[in-house]
């Protein structure tokens, strides 16, 4: 069947050229690329974002860090004004072992001293039970920051695998950049493809028509017919070319959606993660403000501990005579 038809003259018409669905098909592929390519900038500006809060949870965790360090060498301190009180406690075992050890006295001079040793056993009592408490303090708050050490360590190893996932989520995003930029430029050329298709297809209806006057002269209707089917093979022949053009054009668009859904999907599942690693990092902020709490309460029952022991040993200093001559060392010697 011929895709044309004859006047009443018998000149040929063809019909006009399919192109215009095709060419509004690529106006609306053009402009489906232009919103990716707006998505797309959309999502950089968020991983940028993005980038932004996670340097300022780094920040966070790095003073959570020097916080943490600090509060090292408060306890380190703590532990060396606890080894100076075991070693004065050792010195006063040690004299009161001695004094035990004095059995040649006279029994006037124990009876004259007995209240004062009583005394000073309660009181070498009363600092072993204080010092019993504190190394027990001490403990729970090492045994607290070493459970919040655990903790910053497996927040940084989420935040490092966030890191990765974020990069390789803007790798992606470049990839992605990159194939549109292809698909557009094979676009271009396909539109130029078309273009001298139509440039061929105008050329080829001239031809058709000048050769249709020239058949015109002759007399013979058989060989008219033959030449109208030639030409008719040669039209179809140049729209192959088209309709392929159109082919390639619909995988494409189907194969830029493919991409654009599985880009927002990766999206919302980094979108996810970040939501959870915010309220992980809330959740450790409350306990490192609880533990520093906590750690200071302990520094304030020290600094009351240690004035009232100050103050006990200044009262103890008259009532224990620590000038008074035992029958060993010195008499001037500290107690």
């Amino acid at each position: 069947m011929f895709n044309g038809v004859f006047s009443d003259s018998a000149e040929y018409i063809p019909k006009q050229s399919e192109n215009v669905p095709g060419r509004n098909k690529l106006k609306n592929y053009l402009s489906h690329i232009g919103m990716l390519q707006h998505q797309v900038n959309d999502r950089q500006d968020m991983l940028i974002k993005r980038d932004a809060k996670i340097q300022e949870l780094e920040t966070k965790l790095a003073a959570a860090d020097q916080k943490l360090i600090e509060s090292g060498a408060r306890e380190a301190k703590l532990q060396q004004e606890l080894a100076e009180r075991d070693t004065k406690i050792q010195k006063l075992e040690t004299k009161l072992a001695a004094v035990d050890r004095t059995d040649e006295l006279s029994h006037d001079f124990f009876k004259q001293d007995e209240e004062e040793i009583i005394a000073l056993n309660q009181h070498i009592k009363k600092i072993s039970d204080e010092r019993d408490k504190l190394n027990k303090k001490y403990a729970d708050v090492e045994a607290a920051n070493e459970n919040l050490l655990d903790t910053i360590r497996t927040q940084e190893s989420r935040i490092a695998r966030f890191q990765a996932a974020l990069r390789e989520s803007v790798n992606e995003s470049e990839e992605m950049t990159k194939q549109i930029a292809e698909v557009q430029l094979n676009c271009e050329k396909q539109m130029e493809q078309i273009q001298k298709l139509e440039s061929t297809l105008k050329l080829s209806d001239r031809n058709h028509k000048e050769r249709v006057k020239d058949l015109k002269k002759i007399a013979e209707p058989t060989h008219i017919y033959i030449e109208l089917g030639k030409l008719y093979v040669e039209l179809q022949e140049a729209k192959k070319p088209q309709e392929a053009v159109g082919a390639q054009l619909a995988a494409k668009e189907k194969e830029i959606e493919y991409l654009t859904k599985q880009h927002e999907a990766k999206l919302a599942a980094k979108d996810s993660e970040i939501q959870n690693l915010k309220e992980t990092v809330k959740e450790e902020e409350e306990k490192k403000k609880r533990l520093m709490v906590t750690i200071t309460n302990l520094q304030m029952k020290i600094k009351v501990y240690d004035s009232e022991e100050a103050e006990k040993n200044a009262a103890a200093a008259f009532s224990i005579r620590p000038g008074m001559n035992f029958g060993y060392g010195d008499p001037d010697e500290e107690w």
